[in-house]
């Protein structure tokens, strides 16, 4: 599994190479339906109905969109891979906290994962012996490295839709504290990236608790987990120019201009 995500992140890193020059970078889509995609779920988090998600290579821009068909939710931790299980992938792959539970302030964090549970790595940053400093990334609060993400969270219908929406570049370009295991004095870092194939761990909570220090750092994430986990998932590739139509649609073409 470790080999075939350095393969992936090999695969995107020339991908964004090939595209730099384009005015709109081939764009990777996935698509979930219920019951259409193969994977473990459990709905006590909030029932997923649908997924969209988004990735650029070339400019690092993504997006997230999940549905839930009840109004439950209040947050979400998420972990992507280009294809492999992103399970014991210590030091190589970003986690995201969608924090939802005051909808005045919604929040999103991103440390690194330490290889053994999602909702540990924002105070644990390995999977050695004891607590490790965790690997702090990027977010919307405090004075972590600032993360500018379009986000919301919109009730219709008896449905819940939350989706975010932001450029991982400085994600993607993190160097991790700790080397990963096997791999002494080197990176096998990805972040948040997928291309032809997506790998997935997705935990919506209800009933979360969270809370953060002075200076933006998360200090507590509890509550009821749900999940959505799988790997080898086939992707939609979009090639340039077409992908400026993908990119507008899902907002990152829109996205870009804000931040440009």
């Amino acid at each position: 599994m470790r080999s075939a995500l350095r393969l992936w992140t090999a695969a995107l890193a020339l991908a964004a190479l090939a595209s730099a020059s384009a005015h709109a970078a081939q764009t990777f889509v996935w698509n979930y339906r219920l019951g259409q995609t193969p994977g473990e779920a459990n709905n006590l988090g909030g029932a997923i109905e649908s997924i969209t998600a988004a990735y650029e290579p070339g400019g690092h821009g993504f997006y997230y969109s999940v549905t839930f068909s009840n109004q439950i939710t209040e947050g979400f931790t998420l972990m992507l891979s280009p294809g492999a299980t992103p399970k014991e992938h210590s030091a190589e792959l970003a986690v995201l906290y969608f924090d939802a539970t005051d909808r005045q302030d919604l929040r999103l964090s991103a440390y690194a994962f330490n290889g053994v549970n999602m909702e540990t790595s924002f105070f644990d940053g390995a999977q050695f012996a004891g607590v490790q400093t965790p690997d702090r990334i990027q977010s919307t609060a405090g004075s972590l490295a600032r993360l500018d993400a379009s986000m919301s969270v919109v009730d219709q219908g008896g449905k819940r839709t939350m989706t975010i929406n932001f450029f991982a570049d400085e994600i993607n370009l993190h160097t991790p504290l700790t080397p990963p295991p096997n791999a002494p004095g080197a990176s096998e870092w990805t972040g948040l990236a997928f291309g032809q194939q997506l790998g997935m761990w997705f935990h919506p909570f209800s009933t979360l608790d969270t809370s953060y220090d002075q200076n933006g750092y998360l200090t507590d994430w509890t509550g009821t987990r749900g999940w959505l986990d799988g790997t080898g998932w086939e992707t939609t590739v979009v090639p340039a120019p077409g992908a400026a139509g993908v990119l507008a649609g899902v907002g990152l073409l829109a996205l870009r201009r804000r931040r440009a």
